[in-house]
């Protein structure tokens, strides 16, 4: 375990991605709405709590999984 750059948290020392987020109680934006993969929306325009990104921390050669869609409409 590591502490983080900003903060007192504890992380796995070996983690891949490390995102260090400030919320503030509170505090919202606007968000939304966000396609899916597969063609449809998940949800409305609406207040979600804000993220204030402070650090990212990433190890050498890390895995990054995301998908990727190909579909043809």
């Amino acid at each position: 375990m590591v502490r983080c750059e900003h903060s007192d948290i504890l992380v796995p020392a070996h983690a891949e991605i490390v995102l260090e987020c400030e919320i503030k109680p509170g505090l919202t934006e606007i968000e939304g709405p966000f396609a899916e993969f597969h063609n449809y929306y998940a949800s409305e325009p609406g207040p979600k709590p804000r993220l204030d990104l402070k650090a990212i921390s990433i190890r050498k050669d890390a895995i990054y999984r995301h998908l990727k869609c190909n579909a043809v409409y």
